[in-house]
C-alpha cells in the first residue's frame, strides 16, 4: 500500500510535516461560530422589523378604511357625527356590530382594529362645518411590544380634507 506524506524542509534544513494543528482548527471553529451567531441575530432583528412594518401597514389601511366609510356618508361626517374619542375599554375582535350606520361603521372599524393590531384602538375627530368642509383626523393606536408587562404604544395619525 502506497501512502503519501508531505514533507517540508525549513530554512534550517530540518524536516517538518505540514498540515493543520488542533489550535488552528479550534480558532477556525470559534470564528465560524461567532459568524453564525451574528447571522442568527441579524435574522431575528429582520423578523422583528418585518412584523413591525406589517402592523404599521395594517394601521394605515384601516385608517384609510375609516376615511372611506366617512366619505361614503359625507353629510353625517360633515356634521361631526363620526367624532369618537378613544373608548375607555379596548375593543374586542368578536364585538357585535349593531345600531345606526354611524354606530355600525365605528364598531366595525374598531373590531377590525382589534383583530388586526395588538391592542388596536382608534379615534376619529372632524373639525369644520357642513358648509365649508373641514379637516378629518383619524388616529390608530396599538401596542408594539411583545411583552405584555411592558407597553410600547405606537400611533398612526392621518389627516385629510372632507
Amino acid at each position: 500500500m502506497l501512502t503519501a506524506q508531505r514533507t517540508l524542509i525549513g530554512a534550517s534544513g530540518t524536516r517538518r510535516d505540514g498540515g493543520f494543528s488542533l489550535i488552528e482548527v479550534l480558532v477556525a471553529l470559534v470564528v465560524l461560530s461567532v459568524g453564525l451567531l451574528g447571522l442568527a441575530a441579524l435574522q431575528s432583528t429582520a423578523t422583528q422589523f418585518n412584523a413591525s412594518a406589517y402592523v404599521r401597514s395594517q394601521a394605515t389601511i384601516l385608517a384609510y378604511d375609516m376615511a372611506d366609510r366617512i366619505r361614503a356618508n359625507r353629510q353625517a361626517g360633515l356634521t361631526g357625527a363620526y367624532n369618537s374619542p378613544y373608548p375607555g375599554v379596548l375593543p374586542t375582535c368578536n364585538a357585535a356590530v349593531a345600531g345606526t350606520v354611524i354606530q355600525q361603521d365605528l364598531a366595525g372599524w374598531r373590531r377590525s382594529l382589534a383583530c388586526a393590531l395588538p391592542n388596536g384602538n382608534g379615534e376619529v375627530a372632524f373639525v369644520g362645518d357642513a358648509t365649508n368642509g373641514g379637516v378629518l383626523t383619524i388616529r390608530v393606536r396599538w401596542d408594539e411590544s411583545r411583552d405584555p408587562g411592558n407597553a410600547n404604544v405606537e400611533q398612526f395619525e392621518m389627516t385629510t380634507g372632507l
